[in-house]
């Protein structure tokens, strides 16, 4: 399986384990599938991961390669709660 690096806490991970992001229309989108075209950013499904992104200085915008605003946070913790109480990302199950 290819492994990418967390915008959060920076650890390598199989990318399967990692949430996926994309950019539409301007905006970054989740990708828990792992199925929209383009660039993608990852992210483990963790709160403090999450945390850590968003301390960081535009991690988002660099690791999408574009500009961009980063995507709600509290909307993304949400997501990560969803996928740690049983919803599993691509290629984990």
């Amino acid at each position: 399986m290819p492994r990418r690096t967390c915008i959060g806490c920076g650890l390598v991970r199989e990318k399967g384990e990692l949430l996926r992001f994309v950019t539409r229309n301007g905006l970054v989108k989740p990708d828990p599938e792992g199925m929209l075209p383009g660039r993608g950013g990852y992210l483990c499904p963790s709160t403090s991961c999450v945390d850590a992104a968003y301390k960081k200085k535009d991690p988002f915008s660099r690791a999408l390669r574009q500009s961009v605003k980063k995507p709600d946070k509290q909307g993304l913790l949400e997501l990560v709660k969803t996928i740690r109480k049983g919803r599993l990302l691509k290629g984990t199950g």
